[in-house]
């Protein structure tokens, strides 16, 4: 006498089991296991879950105070200067970088150039925040991720006419060339980014089975 029951035993029984509890077959509650399973991934749900459990929940709202000049478009109203790049542009001073609307020539004033120094000062800034940043879990990457998604998402307006001022582009190739795709990539970071950024291991061949490769 047989202590387990047969594998077309244990099918008859999932079966059975399937219609009374969930009044589907066996395979129509795979395949609905198997849907589920592809929306919480694509929603992002456990991913979501396991960052409130750290505190990271909702990313917040940032604000930053617009200049006139960040949020008009066009010609200003007042007689501004215009920046002639045939008689400036070579005679300009080392120490500072024009800025101008390549749309309409007027200067919007100038920064500083920087130099060795100030390069490798700043180099050395990163390379201290880089030592803080690497310690960071990746749910408090994601959060930042999602903080600066949602400022690009409420400022779209500023953004797309500073991009305009900058290049000289239309405010529908800012839209598409600028705006979407930064949200898409930090929306593409923020849901996948961790998986590509963990250890890979490869192969390491028949004669170097005694050793590991990892990325």
């Amino acid at each position: 006498m047989a202590l387990l029951p047969s594998l077309p035993e244990l099918v008859t029984g999932l079966e059975d089991l399937c219609l009374q509890v969930l009044g589907l077959t066996a395979l129509q509650a795979l395949l609905a296991l198997f849907l589920v399973r592809v929306i919480w991934n694509f929603l992002g749900v456990s991913q979501f879950v396991a960052d409130a459990l750290q505190g990271y929940v909702f990313p917040p709202a940032v604000t930053v105070e617009a200049k006139e000049a960040e949020q008009r478009r066009g010609t200003s109203s007042m007689k501004g200067r215009k920046f002639d790049y045939e008689a400036e542009w070579s005679k300009w001073p080392k120490t500072s970088i024009p800025c101008w609307d390549p749309t309409t020539s007027e200067f919007l004033g100038e920064v500083p150039a920087q130099g060795k120094a100030e390069i490798e000062a700043m180099v050395g800034r990163a390379r201290k925040a880089q030592q803080i940043w690497k310690k960071s879990s990746f749910a408090q990457r994601r959060h930042l991720l999602r903080t600066i998604h949602r400022f690009v998402l409420e400022n779209m307006d500023t953004i797309c006419t500073v991009a305009c001022r900058d290049s000289g582009k239309t405010v529908i190739d800012a839209m598409v060339g600028e705006l979407t795709v930064t949200l898409e990539k930090l929306r593409w970071t923020a849901a996948s980014g961790e998986q590509y950024l963990l250890p890979e291991y490869r192969d390491s061949g028949l004669m170097n089975l005694h050793k590991t490769s990892r990325l």
